[in-house]
């Protein structure tokens, strides 16, 4: 259940960051180091 909840606060953030009004080159990081770390969660 842990990792449910660590799961649906990253896709959150994903889905945040994704739908930002303005996408900076340090949001297209976080986005890309967001979505690598909500990749991991979900293969374990």
């Amino acid at each position: 259940i842990s990792k449910l909840c660590t799961c649906w606060a990253v896709e959150a953030k994903v889905l945040k960051l994704t739908f930002s009004h303005k996408m900076t080159e340090n949001n297209y990081k976080e986005l890309q180091e967001t979505l690598e770390y909500e990749h991991k969660i979900l293969i374990q």
